[in-house]
């Protein structure tokens, strides 16, 4: 600004949207299934910092920083609002519209169908930072430091653990014995 002054800004923006396929993710499977994370994640990142130094004499300065951070996140499950969801029919499967996929079939000895856990996740971080400091120099190379530091850290997420449901088959159902491990029973049969 002058001599006495000086001042830096910048602000960054981030757009990106990933795909994590799992093992049976294909055209006609959209909703995916077996191993792996599962989800698409969009992420919109954006943060800005202030810089202000003033001098008020050469052996006496001030800088004042200032920054924000924002991070949102919305990690949704594979198929998420896909129209062949229209043609299954689960009774009471779509509750709200935040929730558009179908649930996780596991049948123990077979691979996993349907989405991973903890998505959809919409997840919004912000970061607040402020900071003061003073110098000022005494002579004979030695330098006096004082000033303070303000951080705010806020963490907003809403994600529900297995929002469209579970059904899991053990074989617990055709054992011959419960109380007995030695007689499993059938999880195609539970199924």
């Amino acid at each position: 600004i002058n001599d006495s002054n000086n001042f830096f800004a910048r602000y960054s923006l981030e757009n990106s949207k990933q795909l994590f396929p799992n093992a049976l993710l294909s055209s006609t499977d959209p909703f995916g299934g077996g191993s792996g994370k599962g989800n698409t994640g969009i992420l919109h990142g954006q943060s800005l910092a202030l810089n202000y130094i003033h001098t008020f004499s050469p052996r006496f300065l001030s800088e004042t920083r200032g920054g924000f951070t924002r991070t949102d996140y919305n990690g949704l499950p594979l198929g998420n609002g896909n129209p062949l969801l229209n043609s299954i029919n689960i009774p009471n499967q779509r509750y709200n519209n935040t929730i558009q996929t179908i649930p996780t079939f596991s049948v123990s000895g077979l691979t996993a169908v349907g989405p991973q856990s903890n998505v959809p996740n919409y997840s919004v971080a912000n970061n607040f930072q402020g900071s003061q400091n003073f110098s000022y120099s005494i002579g004979s190379g030695h330098t006096l430091k004082f000033g303070g530091d303000f951080i705010r850290r806020q963490l907003n997420n809403d994600f529900i653990a297995s929002a469209p449901g579970t059904f899991s088959f053990s074989g617990i159902y055709t054992t011959t014995n419960a109380a007995s491990s030695a007689q499993n029973g059938d999880a195609v049969a539970d199924f």
